[in-house]
């Protein structure tokens, strides 16, 4: 019911949200942010599979939901220490430390973000034919399988693709910056 299924996903959330210092010293943040790409990807396929194999099998698609929440769970851990990152950077470079300005202008790109990507699921809906109440086509529903598991599954592996290649405050940079 549907009680016991929001005390499975706070469990969830409590227990990402604690083990996340736990695979940060022990893995590192590279490797977080890898597994966080990773995971959801990995639930991504296998609600794929769910939907396909056994669509009415609610362990399948718990499982996929849990190895996603994981993986974003570690994602959003991993961005907010980016952004903690970016402040330190800001002071070594500046000589101020900005935390104000740049945890705001998060929040106002994070609700930016979400109105676009409601406006995009809207327009994504419209383009396969989807209609509310009713029984979709077989092309909508491949439509709908495309918007919710392919799209996301390219955006997470070119999200990873920018930050291996683009984000440079970690690592040896972090190491240089403590000694200067």
């Amino acid at each position: 019911d549907g009680d016991s299924w929001l005390e499975f996903r706070r469990v969830l959330f409590r227990s990402n949200t604690s083990s996340l210092p736990i695979f940060l010293v022990n893995i590192g943040r590279e490797d977080v942010f890898k597994f966080g790409s990773i995971l959801p990807i990995a639930g991504f396929l296998l609600l794929f599979v769910a939907g396909i194999v056994a669509p009415q099998n609610a362990l399948f698609i718990g499982m996929a939901g849990a190895i996603l929440k994981l993986g974003s769970g570690f994602l959003l851990g991993s961005t907010t220490i980016m952004l903690a990152d970016v402040v330190d950077y800001g002071e070594f470079k500046l000589g101020t430390r900005n935390e104000s300005i740049v945890f705001s202008v998060q929040t106002l790109l994070v609700k930016g973000a979400s109105a676009v990507a409601g406006w995009l699921v809207g327009v994504g809906l419209s383009l396969v034919g989807y209609v509310a109440g009713e029984v979709q086509s077989a092309t909508t529903i491949l439509g709908m399988r495309v918007i919710m598991i392919w799209i996301p599954i390219v955006c997470a592996i070119v999200m990873y693709t920018i930050y291996k290649s683009k984000y440079k405050i970690n690592g040896k940079f972090q190491d240089r910056k403590s000694v200067v």
